[in-house]
């Protein structure tokens, strides 16, 4: 009976170590940053979480505080090491090593917008759903993908008659999916095949693509698209990019966010004047794509003075992945992560552009977080990120 149970012990310790390494892998090909909210998150190389801004809600894993007190960047002691994490309106979600869903900050996503606010400082373990491969999440709504290819959702599913699933349940008709992606209420879905699904109970600026502005609350195929390799969703617009390195865009334009002409548009149209692309990012209200020669171009962004047309933001290359600021002064600009490791904060110059496309987007960058004597590097080994130790 004792062999019995150490060779038990022991295969349970191979398989713990077999997960835990698979899961550091992750990390090292796919640190990323999520910085389109209020706060925003990084995961660096060995899956430590990093985190700041608004805190009103325990959003950060820290005792909340006023809209009016942002924290500056922390690493949160209560959250374990995570190997993707999304940042949504006031809560976090994030994917532990062992592929189950954690959420903290505020749950009133569960109520589709009602009289309801709850809160966690503390991680929670969304229940009924694991084995998780990759989550998108808006203000009432998120979106997982499991590692099977299916998809799942939980929160505010319907907003016009308040449908609410308290536990993450299946979306139907769907093919084996590699990716998703939501904005405020649509949802995209790529399949492994490259083809683009879309679904959502609000339609008005065409953001499923679909060539209509009615509703779909199943999925359906979004037509006239070559094969897909990577999906994005703003607010209301939608962003794909194809194997030949080039961006389609639909739904809204009122912010320029297509970069295209006209208020918006209902079916996939493609982009002109932006060399070949290899990576693509959304905001609420703006653009942006990395090109294969590791350039930014930015375009959106018209209530702040953005720019109608992509523009190449000036000055700047060498860059291994860029992401869109949120709706607060804490996390706005555009973060950017060299090829080093080396993460820095870009903020246009604010001259108007109506009407006036230019070639380059002018602005300042800076060392990011700007108090450190030394830029954030998401390569780094946890020991040397704490601004101490590089003293």
């Amino acid at each position: 009976m004792k062999i019995f149970f150490n060779r038990k012990l022991l295969l349970w310790l191979i398989v713990l170590a077999t997960n835990s390494a698979t899961a550091r892998e992750i990390c090292e090909t796919n640190a990323k940053m999520a910085t389109d909210s209020a706060h925003a998150a990084i995961v660096t190389k060995s899956c430590a979480v990093w985190m700041w801004g608004i805190n009103n809600a325990g959003q950060l894993a820290e005792k909340p505080k006023s809209y009016t007190e942002p924290e500056k960047l922390l690493r949160p002691k209560s959250v374990p090491l995570m190997i993707d994490i999304v940042v949504a309106h006031d809560h976090t979600l994030g994917i532990s090593e062992d592929r189950y869903a954690y959420i903290w900050g505020s749950i009133e996503y569960l109520s589709c917008g009602g009289d309801f606010f709850e809160f966690h400082t503390e991680p929670q373990r969304v229940l009924s759903i694991q084995n998780v491969k990759s989550i998108s999440a808006s203000w009432r709504l998120t979106v997982f993908l499991k590692q099977d290819g299916s998809v799942y959702e939980h929160g505010c599913t319907n907003q016009s008659n308040h449908k609410i699933e308290k536990l993450p349940v299946q979306v139907a008709g769907l093919p084996r999916i590699e990716s998703v992606a939501i904005g405020s209420s649509h949802r995209l879905a790529l399949s492994e095949t490259g083809e683009v699904w879309s679904w959502g109970d609000w339609n008005v600026f065409g953001q499923l693509g679909t060539g209509s502005k009615e509703p779909q609350i199943q999925p359906v195929k979004v037509a006239g698209l070559p094969k897909i390799v990577t999906i994005s969703a703003g607010a209301m617009h939608s962003m794909a990019l194809d194997t030949d390195g080039n961006i389609l865009v639909w739904g809204s334009n009122r912010d320029w966010q297509l970069g295209l002409g006209g208020d918006y548009s209902l079916s996939p149209e493609r982009i002109s004047g932006i060399p070949k692309v290899r990576a693509i990012a959304t905001g609420w209200f703006s653009s942006a794509a990395i090109t294969t020669k590791n350039r930014i171009f930015v375009w959106g962004n018209r209530s702040t003075r953005g720019y109608p047309t992509p523009a190449e933001v000036a000055g700047i290359s060498d860059v291994a992945s860029v992401y869109i600021g949120g709706n607060a002064a804490a996390t706005s600009g555009i973060y950017i992560v060299m090829q080093n490791g080396n993460v820095f904060n870009w903020l246009p110059d604010g001259r108007a552009h109506e009407n006036q496309p230019v070639p380059y987007a002018n602005g300042k960058l800076t060392p990011f977080p700007p108090d450190w004597p030394a830029p954030f590097n998401i390569e780094m080994p946890n020991k040397m990120l704490n601004p101490d130790a590089q003293k």
